[in-house]
């Protein structure tokens, strides 16, 4: 089953959603892009969960400082607030390198990305399947192109469990 949930803003609720939705449900895998990528690698950890990481943030705690206050989802229009204690929870989040299981990660990342630097997820992730592509940018504009690739990857984990 796949599906594709509008996470809330505030860090807590997102979690909280995602949670509640694979103890329905009992995902096989996550994919997470930008900040959703490190809500992946928190939910790995937690649930053993094989995730795709597409662009995701290293740091948002220190990316988002700059975004507190009213913003406006570029998708949908809707407005949506930022808070100061939206850090401390992502913070919260963090998940430290030894407690990844890396060959149950894949990352793919672009070099141009404007929004994120790529080599701080490139680096904590050594280890993990990889494709790292030379331009691009946040929105990682041959996602189409590499779903064979995720594809693969999770037909790969699902056949050794």
């Amino acid at each position: 089953m796949l599906s594709v949930p509008a996470l809330p803003p505030e860090p807590r609720e997102a979690i909280a959603l995602v949670s509640k939705m694979h103890s329905e449900t009992l995902f096989s895998g996550i994919i997470g892009s930008s900040l959703g990528g490190y809500y992946s690698m928190y939910l790995h950890r937690k649930y053993g969960l094989p995730a795709a990481l597409v662009n995701p943030a290293a740091k948002p705690y220190e990316l988002l400082v700059d975004y507190i206050g009213i913003n406006t989802n570029m998708y949908t229009g809707e407005q949506y607030e930022i808070k100061a204690e939206h850090m401390e929870q992502l913070l919260e989040l963090k998940v430290d390198r030894s407690d990844l299981v890396l060959s149950q990660l894949f990352l793919l990342t672009e070099s141009d990305d404007e929004t994120l630097d790529y080599r701080q997820a490139a680096e904590n992730l050594v280890g993990a399947r990889m494709y790292l592509s030379r331009g691009g940018d946040h929105s990682y504009t041959h996602f189409s192109a590499h779903l064979p690739a995720i594809k693969n990857f999770f037909d790969g984990i699902l056949l050794k469990s």
